[in-house]
């Protein structure tokens, strides 16, 4: 991680290397994909990633002045130049080939049976709680599931208002939504 110190910050969006803009990425991304060393480090809101594959920056912070580069993350960035192998699913670190392989050479049709054939967990279901485990009334929870919320991920699709406007969701279970979003470091879709 480099700190520059007497440089003047650069408060845009862009990569404070390649110039390129970035793209927001939540806090909850950056600490897992950090090395170890450097996790102390990521303490805030605010970071993005520089998708330009020539570039060595992969996380940056220009309000704070943080840069990790593609040796500071535990895992190569499939998009970066010479990236081996190219992981399709980070956290159970399968290939895009053997995605390919599910697809080409094993039949796979749906999502589901490239997981099983890959054996990607599914771990928006596991790393974050359920909805149903979540102490909200029985018609927010029914009027989530009835569009498809099952997950605190899926909620992140959803603006809140979006989510207060379903026939059955109040402002408190908005309230305790927003709570556990907040606590995974996760938000409302703006």
């Amino acid at each position: 991680m480099m700190i520059e110190s007497g440089v003047p910050l650069n408060k845009h969006n862009t990569c404070p290397i390649c110039g390129n803009g970035g793209v927001a990425v939540k806090k909850i991304i950056v600490d897992h994909l950090v090395v170890d060393e450097f996790k102390k480090s990521v303490s805030e809101e605010g970071y993005r990633i520089c998708m330009n594959e020539g570039c060595d920056i992969v996380y940056y912070n220009n309000n704070k002045g943080i840069r990790f580069t593609q040796d500071q993350v535990c895992v190569p960035i499939w998009f970066k130049k010479d990236a081996a192998p190219m992981y399709a699913c980070y956290c159970s670190k399968v290939t895009e080939k053997q995605v390919m392989d599910a697809v080409d050479i094993q039949g796979a049709k749906t999502v589901e049976e490239v997981m099983r054939f890959t054996s990607i967990e599914r771990k928006e279901a596991t790393m974050l709680p359920e909805l149903k485990m979540i102490k909200i009334g029985a018609p927010a929870l029914r009027a989530l599931e009835e569009v498809g919320i099952h997950t605190l991920l899926q909620l992140c699709e959803y603006s809140e208002k979006e989510i207060l406007d379903l026939h059955g969701v109040g402002p408190k279970a908005v309230r305790v939504l927003k709570e556990l979003l907040d606590k995974e470091g996760l938000s409302f879709k703006m």
